[in-house]
């Protein structure tokens, strides 16, 4: 195997038509490796390599380096500065090192194997058309998938994933693990798996519009929660507001939980919600403030013993409105007193089942099918009147809307799956 060692001047180099060694030196160095399995080190200085054909391995060194891989299996390694990385055709094996690298990755990619290491780096494989895994090390990256199905690892830092489209064609899936986010769109980017990306941003398409930033952090934390933990927080959608949850704030007030936000912090919160002050404003009284909310959990006008004691203690202060909606839906499931009579236990039961019933539209709505349009949500839940043909109902109309919205461009939808069961699903 012929072997070449430059010198310590800036270098144009091309090799021979086998498989060539080629050592540069100091100086900024121009290696054209051509045919053959080579092995080429730029050594000191900002290099520009192109391995060409075969399987190629391609060493930056030190100096902010360039190296184009070119048709074979080639592996390059960046080393320190801050370099470009082209892995051009076949399986490509790339290592940025350190410094804030850029990689690129071209139409004809095989099966690429990305990692960043260290530096703030971007990777560009916007236009690659087969599957690859990019891990991007330590650091704040982005990183930018391709048209197949990729894996991209954020590694620690501050990492981004960056979308071609804009908001409303993707679906991201939130589960125990890994994220999955799908591109609905015609031609999209197919479905990536998402590891320690902290951040997605949307493409809105227009030069003087900004990008529309999701942040996992805020919104990506219910999967690590129980189905009873997530099924309260469905209550406090029915209770407060009568409608199912939107699935983005949903999210959010779950990964709120899951940060450390109890539920009695969740409802006082709540209360002080636009949408709360909107449905239940500081006029309303608390005898029709009480009405409604045990229409909402429970779909019946209040026994007078109970609606004179919640109205009297609403009236003189002792309990707030957000702490008594949480008392009548701790209610609902709370064990009969002892001497309850059978007329009793039997509405505790109408209650839990009708609430129950709700709590399912509520999380088939958001949950299942990952939905956020609240006037839908509130449609849906209207539907619902005690019977098992409204129950029908409103599971219909739920499954009408995840069709509209399934659409290229059909509404952001986040749903969680393998932690709440679907009642629903055959």
């Amino acid at each position: 195997m012929p072997t070449y060692t430059l010198s310590d001047n800036d270098d144009n180099f091309t090799g021979s038509e086998t498989a060539d060694v080629i050592r540069g030196r100091g100086g900024n160095d121009m290696i054209d490796a051509r045919f053959g399995d080579d092995f080429v080190r730029g050594g000191a200085g900002n290099d520009t390599i192109y391995g060409r054909d075969q399987n190629d391995t391609l060493y930056g060194d030190s100096g902010q380096d360039s190296l184009i891989g070119g048709l074979g299996n080639d592996t390059l390694y960046g080393g320190t500065g801050d370099d470009l990385l082209a892995g051009s055709q076949g399986d490509d094996e790339i290592h940025g090192g350190n410094g804030n690298d850029l990689v690129f990755l071209g139409v004809f990619e095989g099966s690429d194997r990305i990692f960043m290491d260290a530096g703030n780096d971007t990777l560009d494989g916007a236009a690659a058309d087969s599957s690859f895994f990019a891990s991007g090390g330590s650091g704040d990256d982005e990183l930018r998938s391709g048209h197949a199905n990729d894996t991209l690892d954020g590694g620690t830092g501050d990492d981004w994933a960056m979308l071609s489209n804009s908001m409303n064609h993707y679906t991201l899936t939130l589960q125990p693990g890994d994220l999955t986010l799908t591109d609905r769109s015609a031609g999209g980017t197919g479905t990536d798996t998402l590891i320690s990306i902290e951040n997605l941003e949307f493409a809105t398409g227009g030069e003087d519009t900004p990008n529309t930033v999701f942040a996992l952090g805020t919104y990506g934390g219910m999967a690590n929660l129980t189905a009873d933990q997530i099924e309260s927080f469905v209550e406090f959608y029915i209770a407060y507001f009568n409608r199912a949850p939107d699935a983005v704030g949903l999210n959010f007030w779950g990964t709120a939980f899951a940060n450390g936000t109890t539920l009695e912090q969740m409802a006082s919160l709540f209360i002080d919600q636009p949408e709360t002050r909107a449905t239940y404003p500081s006029s309303m009284s608390n005898a029709d403030f009480a009405t409604t909310v045990y229409d909402n959990v429970l779909g019946r006008v209040a026994d007078q013993g109970g609606f004179d004691f919640w109205v009297g203690v609403l009236d003189d202060g002792s309990v707030g409105r957000d702490q008594f909606i949480r008392e009548i839906l701790a209610g609902v499931r709370a064990e009969p007193p002892q001497g309850a009579s059978p007329a009793f236990i039997a509405q505790q039961q109408a209650d839990e089942n009708f609430l129950e019933s709700k709590v399912d539209i509520g999380a088939y709505f958001a949950i299942h099918k990952g939905m956020s349009d609240v006037s839908d949500a509130s449609a849906a839940m209207a539907l619902f009147d005690g019977s098992a043909a409204s129950l029908n109902r409103a599971v219909d109309a739920i499954d009408d809307y995840h069709q509209d919205a399934l659409g290229a461009d059909g509404g952001f939808l986040l749903p969680l799956v393998g932690v709440l069961d679907d009642p629903f699903s055959a």
